[in-house]
C-alpha cells in the first residue's frame, strides 16, 4: 500500500450575498520510487470562494496548479525523509550540478495557514502555494516491494548416522578429559542464506551405577575438521535416567544456535565434568565424506586426527532458511 494524499484546501467565506462555488479537483496515482519501496499517492483539494465566478475559477486553477507542482516533484522522489499527516519532506535528483540531491518540503501549519514549499532547506521563508488553507491533512499507506524477505523452513533432520545393525556399534566410555567429537555438514539448497541447530540426538549407555551429567555440545570446526573455540552451545543431561542395559537414544535441545553458515559444517562434542558416568556409541562401517570423527584427552584442548571410518550415531535436527 502507498501514501495517499487527501489535502482539502477550502477558502474563507466572503461576505453575505455572494454566491458559493465548490471545486473538486483529484490528481490519482503518482509513483514515489525510493529504496525498497513504492508509493501511489491520490491528492484530493476543494477551494471555496464566493466573490465571483472568476475568482472561483481562479482559485481552482491556483488549487490545481498546486497539485500538479507537488505530483510532479513526488513522481521522481529518490528517497522520503518525512511523513506526519501536515508535511511531507522527500529528496528528487540534482537540479542545481553539484551532485547532490534537492531536497523538498510541503508543508501546512494549521487552520487558515498556507501550504508552504520549502527548497533545500533554505533561510528564507517557505514558500505560500494556497493562502487560507482550513484542512489539510496527508495519509500514508505503504508496502515493501522488491525480493521478499528470506523464509525459515520447518524443522528437519538435518544430517544423521543410525547403523542399522546392534552388533556393529561400539563404546567410547565419557571421561573428565577424554571426550569424542564427529564433524557434519547438512545439505543445503543453494539458495540457503543460513541454517539453525534445534536438537541432537545421540546413543548413550549408562555406565553400571555411575552417576554425573553428559553434556551435549555444538562447536565451530576447523579447517581439518576438528572442533575449535569451545562450545557454542551446551545441554546436560543426567546419566541416572539412561538405561545401563543397552543403548538409548538421548536428546539434547538448543534454544539460540542459529544464524549458521550454509557452506560450512559444525562439530558434535559429547563431555562430561568428572568422573566416567557413560557411554556414547558409534560405528565402524564405512566412511561420510560429510563425517568426520576425533577425540581429545585434555578436555579440547587439542583434538587427534580426525577418522573417516569411525561415526558417531547420532541425530542433527533444525531449520533452513533460504531466499525465494
Amino acid at each position: 500500500m502507498l501514501p495517499g494524499l487527501r489535502p482539502g484546501l477550502p477558502v474563507p467565506l466572503s461576505p453575505p450575498g455572494f454566491t458559493l462555488v465548490e471545486v473538486l479537483v483529484s490528481v490519482a496515482l503518482v509513483s514515489l520510487v525510493f529504496i525498497a519501496c513504492s508509493s501511489t499517492m491520490i491528492i484530493t483539494a476543494r477551494a471555496l470562494d464566493a466573490t465571483s465566478g472568476n475568482d472561483a475559477a481562479a482559485r481552482a486553477v491556483l488549487v490545481r496548479t498546486a497539485i500538479d507542482q507537488m505530483a510532479a516533484e513526488l513522481k521522481v522522489a529518490t528517497a522520503i525523509t518525512e511523513q506526519t499527516p501536515t508535511a511531507v519532506t522527500f529528496t528528487v535528483p540534482d537540479r542545481n550540478g553539484d551532485n547532490q540531491p534537492e531536497t523538498i518540503r510541503y508543508c501546512w501549519a494549521g487552520p487558515r495557514a498556507a501550504l508552504t514549499r520549502q527548497y533545500n532547506g533554505a533561510p528564507v521563508p517557505a514558500a505560500a502555494l494556497v493562502e487560507n488553507v482550513e484542512s489539510f491533512s496527508l495519509e500514508y499507506l505503504l508496502k515493501t516491494v522488491g525480493p521478499p524477505p528470506p523464509v525459515e523452513g520447518a524443522e528437519q533432520v538435518l544430517a544423521s548416522r543410525d547403523w542399522p545393525t546392534a552388533g556393529d556399534i561400539k563404546s567410547y566410555l565419557l571421561k573428565s578429559g577424554a571426550w569424542p567429537a564427529e564433524y557434519f555438514k547438512p545439505a543445503m539448497p543453494a539458495s540457503a542464506v543460513s541454517w539453525k541447530i534445534t536438537r541432537i540426538k545421540v546413543k548413550l549407555q549408562r555406565n553400571g551405577s555411575k552417576t554425573g551429567a553428559v553434556n551435549g555440545e555444538i562447536w565451530n570446526a576447523d579447517a581439518t575438521l576438528k572442533p575449535i573455540g569451545g562450545a557454542l552451545a551446551s545441554a546436560a543431561v543426567d546419566i541416572a535416567g539412561v538405561s545401563s542395559a543397552a543403548f538409548v537414544w538421548v536428546e539434547f535441545p538448543f534454544s539460540a544456535l542459529g544464524g549458521l553458515d550454509p557452506k560450512r559444517g559444525m562439530c558434535i562434542a559429547l563431555t562430561t565434568a568428572a568422573g566416567d558416568p557413560g557411554f556414547a556409541a558409534y560405528d565402524q562401517k564405512g566412511s561420510d565424506p560429510t563425517m568426520a570423527w576425533c577425540t581429545s584427552s585434555n578436555s579440547g584442548a587439542s583434538w587427534s586426527a580426525t577418522s573417516s571410518s569411525n561415526i558417531l550415531e547420532f541425530y542433527v535436527y533444525g531449520t533452513i532458511t533460504v531466499q525465494p
